[in-house]
């Protein structure tokens, strides 16, 4: 016997849950629930009204998904350009120096190229 307990958090959409309720009531696996799989599929593919109320209460909807380039393999050369990178930039961002922001701006672009 399958059981379904309806938890809706308050003050939901009483009016979405009353109708859902309402259209719960007259159908036949909340009546009379089968005990088997085959049967119950049968009630869903012969029978419009449980279709009928899926649709209403539970429509299907379509979601679309952007297909994305592969990423190139993440190798422990470009972790390690990064690494440095970072080093440079925190060196440069305590020293103020020409030098260190130049040596941050070469490692930069070093590591764009891998």
């Amino acid at each position: 016997m399958y059981v379904c307990i309806c938890n809706f958090p308050f003050p939901y959409r009483w009016r979405g849950i009353l109708a859902f309720m309402r259209d719960l009531s007259p159908l036949i696996l909340r009546q009379d629930p089968p005990n088997e799989l085959d049967v119950l599929v049968g009630c869903y593919t012969g029978n419009t009204t449980l279709s009928t109320f899926l649709d209403r209460n539970a429509p299907i909807k379509t979601k679309v998904v952007t297909a994305r380039p592969k990423v190139p393999l993440y190798m422990e050369e470009i972790r390690e350009a990064k690494r440095e990178r970072r080093g440079a930039e925190r060196r440069w961002r305590t020293s103020k120096s020409v030098a260190d922001f130049n040596l941050f701006k070469v490692l930069k672009i070093a590591s764009r190229t891998y």
